[in-house]
């Protein structure tokens, strides 16, 4: 294991290590791009070293060093951060500079901080945020000042011994039950934007009239989209529109994706006012349709892409001994996806917290199914019964409301409909389509 900066060792010894523990970098944490379906060119990843204050007072000093180091973005309590402690109060502080050339808007964007976070840009409060698994994000352009900046985050949460929902994150873990996570747990990043940029998107796709609806809303509502849909190099569609309208690319001959031909469309997205680009990122697209439909024998199956379609699949808790919520990719893509394809299986359950958009869209990659139930809030909890039992694949990209976005992008399944309480309703978050 690395050492921290001041020579001491990471955190106490590990209880139980895998074997990527001793190969995190702490320079280089967590270092892929956060939001795999919606990547812009630029952006800074915060990860790394922090200061913190395990036990911070009422009042914040802003411009002081704080007591300790922690790695972000693992938990307190974990071995990996580097603290490896229990405590209902946080306070983070990091320094960064911004780029000379981001001169227009800066985006603050956390993956995940559980649970109640206060954010401050240079003594600024920028805003709030309750909750434990959803993204959220600040506009911290008015906050910044000319060369270095400070960040600072406080934090509390009272895991068990608060009311909000902690599904089995307990203080004093024994049994069924793990160890509580405090604090930032995913990627905490940057990123420059334009004043009009797109601010979130849906979209979805319909193989039986194989097409892809578009539809996205811009931060002033004006300008035109463009579209380009290609497979590798090859260009499969192209088409414009405006903001706040369903745009539609045809999709002749359509590849279906499968667990066995897991096939994505590459998505270009650009918005463009007065001849000028203001935003443009990448994203991806499968084509596929999930629904529920009669066998031969008049029973209720399962379909994909029309057909019915046996799942088989594990159920994966999501822990890990060394960063608890919070694998390395790595780790990820070795350490379950790997066995899944080896052993023949095609849909793994994900309980009690959702993944990463980088870890699910890996999975996708490796032709996997990830199902989302998060005991913290279910399915049940959140979709009404009834819903509809037939729907296209979907994503919407949208930091606001919180739930909303826990849904369609976290809990939601990637493709699995491995969904309590009888509801069959397939919101899904990534693939899109």
């Amino acid at each position: 294991m690395e050492e921290k900066k001041d020579g001491s060792n990471m955190g106490s010894e590990a209880i139980l290590k895998t074997r990527w523990t001793d190969q995190v970098d702490p320079n280089h944490v967590l270092p892929e791009y956060p939001r795999p379906i919606q990547q812009r060119k630029e952006w800074m990843n915060l990860n790394g070293y922090w200061q913190v204050d395990t036990s911070p007072k009422q009042d914040i000093s802003f411009g002081t060093v704080l007591s300790d180091t922690i790695l972000v973005p693992f938990a307190v309590e974990s071995y990996l951060s580097a603290v490896q402690e229990k405590t209902d109060d946080l306070l983070y502080r990091k320094t960064f500079t911004v780029p000379e050339d981001w001169d227009d808007q800066v985006i603050l964007n956390f993956e995940g901080v559980d649970y109640d976070a206060t954010i401050y840009v240079n003594t600024q409060k920028v805003g709030e945020h309750k909750g434990a698994f959803d993204h959220f994000s600040f506009n911290i352009t008015k906050y910044l000042t000319k060369g270095e900046q400070e960040l600072m985050v406080r934090v509390h949460d009272a895991s068990n011994d608060g009311l909000q929902p902690v599904g089995k994150q307990v203080k004093k873990p024994e049994g069924i039950f793990y160890t509580s996570t405090t604090g930032i747990w995913q990627t905490v990043w940057v990123e420059p934007v334009s004043t009009n940029h797109i601010q979130s998107f849906k979209v979805e796709s319909d193989i039986d009239k194989g097409q892809i609806d578009f539809f996205a809303e811009a931060t002033e509502g004006n300008g035109t989209i463009k579209l380009v849909l290609k497979d590798g190099d090859h260009l499969v569609a192209e088409t414009e529109g405006s903001p706040g309208d369903h745009i539609i690319l045809e999709v002749p001959e359509p590849k279906l994706w499968s667990p066995e031909q897991p096939f994505l469309y590459d998505l270009e997205v650009q918005l463009v006012n007065n001849g000028s680009i203001t935003d443009e990122f990448s994203s991806y697209v499968a084509m596929r349709k999930i629904s529920l439909g009669k066998d031969k024998n008049n029973d209720t199956k399962i379909l994909l892409n029309n057909e019915p379609y046996f799942q088989v699949g594990v159920l994966d808790q999501g822990y890990w001994p060394d960063g608890l919520m919070t694998p390395l990719q790595k780790k990820l893509i070795y350490g379950i996806l790997k066995p899944l394809k080896r052993w023949a299986l095609t849909c793994c359950a994900n309980m009690q917290k959702p993944k990463a958009n980088v870890g699910i869209t890996y999975a996708i990659n490796w032709e996997c199914w990830f199902g989302k139930i998060c005991r913290k809030f279910t399915h049940t909890k959140i979709l009404k019964k009834g819903s509809p039992r037939k729907t296209n694949s979907s994503l919407k990209v949208n930091s606001k409301p919180w739930w909303m976005t826990f849904i369609t992008t976290r809990v939601s399944s990637c493709g699995s409909f491995l969904m309590k309480g009888g509801d069959n309703t397939t919101q899904k978050g990534l693939p899109i389509g």
